[in-house]
């Protein structure tokens, strides 16, 4: 009876054997690619041809990519105001800087990110170090001994019992942990470069809309100033109708200026409650956080640029955290393409064991009476173990296919931001150029239209102008300080725009570029 089950056995597992063969035929023999052997046909046939999953096979095709219904339902709960206590009454630039790097969560995403990189860093360490484990046995087992005959059988009860310690070591792995390391140490480096960048990036964000509010907060002011002088304006003009100084037309044109001066002081104040908004935000904290600001629009402008274009391409290449960390990603995907070309290699590990056995049996005999005892004895083992993968259905031919195209993933991102990261500089620097030309012509347009407004009241005060032409000078004088106040604000944000693009905001350079920026001089 036992014969012929372990016949059936025999029999299933080879008919196994058989339908596995044939099917691994009938796969190689179908035209559907399979992507143990072919990987590269799941993917894009060239760089410059888009790919369709029409003729992927059925039963492999992808589902839908979208989020389920209820992937889209979870709460997500406000976030709390953060402490705002010992901050001065009013809040300058670099306490608002400060500020963002504290509570922006765009920091303090890339710091986890940067600290999970660390994490796996500190993982691939350990490869290197043997592995100890302590283990405790309690076994009891029954053992059947047949020695001959239905009479001659012992029956064997026994408990082995104690504790021990197993070492493992890898002793030679051609390469891997090598390799394991280098490519998370220039993951870490990557990830530790994009922390960097963003704190540039928030930075930036903080000096941008700073500006801007700064720039909104003075033409509020500039345009509460020509509400002032239109309600003047207007006042004299009235007294000017009772006493026939006036006409009824030239009271009409003093009021429609005073009701647009009023229109664009409330425009003024909503745009302040916007850029308000914004630069809050952009430093991690709610709209309804009581904080004010310290504005000055006429604080001085930031020094001549010292350096050429080209200067200050190479200083990007050389400062910008982005492209440190695009290099870093070469270095890891070449790290990786080792670390597979390793695992087709063999591996030798070292393994030991030290323990203490206590074992107790009893023999049971049908026949004699039976026999018990116990003894205590020390155990261990030593030896090397030689393995190497064979085959695995191509899983290590793909790895390495893998990473020799997240290598040339990488390369291309890196000639990208290369690109990105000189266009940008060029970017910024004629916006910087031209920002600097248009704040010129601001401040000529400013002189001379003070000087025409002053001229032309003085004309008015001998009654060689009319109230008209006083208006309208005036209406230009306003407007040549809105467009002033606007391209000091440009200016200001062109030069931070600049220093970004370059990537220089860490160096000591930089942060002197920052400062004559954001205080002047």
């Amino acid at each position: 009876m036992i014969t012929r089950y372990n016949g059936t056995m025999r029999n299933t597992q080879k008919t196994s054997i058989g339908m596995f063969t044939f099917g691994l035929l009938l796969h190689g023999c179908s035209p559907s690619p399979m992507a143990e052997w072919d990987p590269y046909a799941f993917a894009p046939p060239t760089p410059v041809t888009s790919w369709s999953p029409e003729w992927w096979p059925q039963e492999q095709r992808p589902g839908n990519l979208q989020p389920t219904p209820q992937q889209n339902t979870f709460a997500h709960k406000a976030a709390d105001n953060p402490t705002l206590e010992g901050l001065p009454e009013l809040i300058d630039l670099t306490v608002a800087a400060d500020l963002a790097l504290r509570n922006s969560p765009q920091t303090r995403q890339a710091w986890a990110a940067a600290r999970a990189a660390a994490a796996e860093y500190g993982i691939s360490r350990a490869d290197w170090y043997p592995t100890l484990t302590a283990w405790l046995q309690a076994i009891y087992d029954r053992e059947i001994i047949g020695l001959g005959g239905a009479q001659n059988v012992l029956q064997l009860n026994q408990l082995n019992t104690g504790p021990g310690v197993t070492a493992t070591w890898t002793v030679l792995d051609f390469g891997r942990r090598e390799a394991a390391d280098n490519q998370m140490k220039y993951a870490l480096i990557a990830s530790n470069y994009d922390f960097n960048r963003e704190i540039q990036t928030v930075l930036f964000d903080v000096q941008s809309h700073f500006f801007l509010l700064e720039a909104a907060d003075g033409l509020l002011e500039a345009e509460l100033s020509d509400l002032a002088l239109a309600e003047t304006v207007l006042e004299g003009t009235e007294e000017q109708l009772l006493v026939g100084l006036a006409t009824m037309p030239q009271v009409l044109v003093a009021r429609q200026r005073f009701a647009l001066a009023s229109y664009e002081v409330e425009q003024a104040r909503a745009n302040v409650h916007t850029s308000r908004v914004d630069l809050l935000t952009v430093m991690g904290l709610r709209p309804d956080v009581p904080l004010a600001f310290d504005l000055n629009s006429q604080t001085p402008l930031p020094d001549d640029l010292a350096v050429d274009l080209d200067q200050l391409v190479q200083l990007a290449f050389a400062m910008r955290p982005d492209l440190a960390s695009a290099v870093a990603e070469v270095r890891a995907a070449e790290a990786g393409i080792q670390f597979a070309e390793a695992m087709l290699r063999p591996q030798i590990d070292f393994e030991g064991m030290v323990g203490l056995d206590y074992t107790n049996y009893h023999i049971d005999d049908i026949v004699t009476p039976p026999g018990s005892g116990d003894y205590l004895s020390p155990i261990w083992s030593v030896g090397l173990i030689g393995s190497w993968v064979f085959f695995e259905g191509g899983e290590l031919d793909n790895n390495v296919r893998l990473a020799r195209s997240q290598h040339q993933e990488a390369l291309a991102k890196l000639d990208a931001i290369r690109l990105d990261a000189a266009g940008e500089v060029w970017d910024a620097f004629f916006d910087y150029q031209a920002a600097t030309r248009r704040y010129q012509w601001s401040e000529a347009l400013l002189e001379s239209s003070q000087e025409s407004a002053d001229a032309i009241e003085a004309s008015f005060g001998v009654g060689l102008s009319t109230l008209p032409e006083v208006l309208a000078a005036q209406y230009s004088l306003a407007d040549a300080q809105s467009t002033r106040i606007t391209s000091r604000a440009e200016l200001l944000t062109a030069s931070a725009a600049l220093i970004y693009a370059t990537g220089d905001l860490g160096s000591s350079d930089g942060r002197e570029k920052r400062r004559r920026s954001t205080s002047g001089g």
